[in-house]
């Protein structure tokens, strides 16, 4: 289920920054690529290096993994790259089938802007994004899953509250949450008790 949970989170979020899907059965060089070097990402984002407890030891790169780290990012830098240009190709054309998504409207909102790197920006914003949703929302929901299975007292609620404000003739939508009460409850104490720790991990200031 993590995987498929994975595939859904990915795509969800590609088709907001790039309008892209990736299909979760393809055997595409470029986009297994692509998700290796997501998954690199997320795995040397949370891992323990030496040098950061001690720093003489960066010149070493104990484990390789400063290595690993650059070869991540550039593989990454490469793939926003080409989202970035076929933007560009196809605002200049002026072709938007679809309508516009969040690059596109990054590339409306710097195009005026002549005192910042604005190719970096949008290439920055965007993967962060994508980034930050994949691997803490594929956790998330794999512990709710896991969660439920195992509380079937919570499980039964939770398809009762279904069953009264959506149906079963139609999909959730986002307009039903406001009425789904019992199911933000779920969420809640499911980041509560497993947070997508150590991405969520954040920097407090000295006292």
């Amino acid at each position: 289920m993590k995987r498929w949970f994975w595939d859904l989170t990915l795509n969800v979020i590609l088709r907001m920054i790039i309008r892209k899907r990736i299909p979760s059965f393809d055997n595409d060089a470029n986009i297994h690529a692509l998700k290796m070097a997501l998954k690199d990402f997320a795995e040397l984002i949370g891992k323990f290096v030496v040098s950061d407890a001690l720093p003489i030891f960066r010149w070493f790169d104990i484990g390789g993994n400063e290595r690993a780290m650059k070869k991540a990012a550039d593989d990454l830098d490469r793939y926003a790259e080409e989202w970035l240009d076929e933007h560009k190709r196809r605002k200049s054309s002026g072709q938007f089938k679809g309508g516009e998504d969040f690059m596109d409207l990054m590339l409306s909102k710097l195009r005026d802007e002549r005192d910042c790197p604005a190719d970096i920006i949008n290439k920055a914003t965007c993967l962060a994004l994508v980034l930050a949703a994949e691997d803490t929302t594929t956790v998330t929901m794999t512990w709710i899953l896991s969660l439920l299975l195992n509380n079937h007292d919570a499980l039964n609620k939770l398809q009762n509250e279904l069953e009264i404000h959506v149906g079963n003739n139609r999909l959730v939508e986002e307009i039903d949450t406001k009425n789904l009460v019992y199911l933000q409850a779920v969420i809640k104490e499911a980041m509560r008790l497993y947070p997508a720790a150590p991405l969520s991990l954040f920097m407090q200031p000295p006292m």
